[in-house]
């Protein structure tokens, strides 16, 4: 696995503190944000706007409490799982072990909706996605994926699912990274 599990909260409070140090050293070019009135309001100043972001639903350690404390500290999207199955939802590039989303992976893209944290969908397997439109009640984001029509990585979206995205009311940005747009590499 990318992290051990248990050491998930550390790390992810760790990142979480350099970007809040980051942002008091250069207040005078990034911000962080929390809302699109944020956004809108840091860029007419003319500096960035930073949007705290956790890649990887085992950052919460299975535990709705560490999701709500995340948020409190500004994170405003989560992906469900990295490429790797978390105890909660299958991840695309790992073995399935849930067939989508478990009950507590249910609960956690309703607790995000409740929050108002965007459920990212980049990184899950296919069930996982499905499972996640069908549980969640607010558009969905998928930060960092492309589409299968021009590049056949596992991790990009099919037509079906980009439709879907659409359909939710959800945006999904493209992965710039080679191996995602290409078949040559």
């Amino acid at each position: 696995k990318f992290v051990e599990e248990r050491k998930c909260i550390q790390l992810t409070l760790d990142y979480i503190d350099a970007f809040h140090s980051l942002c008091a050293n250069y207040s005078d070019e990034i911000e962080q944000a929390t809302t699109a009135a944020d956004i809108r309001r840091i860029a007419a100043d003319g500096k960035l706007a930073g949007i705290l972001a956790i890649e990887g639903g085992h950052a919460i350690d299975d535990d709705l409490a560490v999701l709500r404390m995340y948020y409190k500290l500004g994170v405003r999207y989560m992906t469900l799982t990295w490429n790797n199955t978390n105890n909660w939802a299958d991840g695309v590039l790992d073995e399935a072990k849930h067939d989508g989303l478990t009950d507590f992976g249910r609960d956690v893209v309703r607790e995000m909706n409740r929050l108002g944290m965007f459920v990212d969908i980049s990184h899950v397997a296919p069930k996982t996605f499905w499972d996640a439109l069908e549980t969640t009640t607010k558009p969905v984001i998928a930060s960092h994926s492309s589409a299968k029509a021009i590049c056949q990585a596992p991790r990009n979206m099919d037509d079906d699912q980009l439709r879907a995205v659409a359909e939710n009311g959800g945006v999904v940005g493209v992965n710039y990274e080679v191996t995602f747009v290409s078949e040559r590499y």
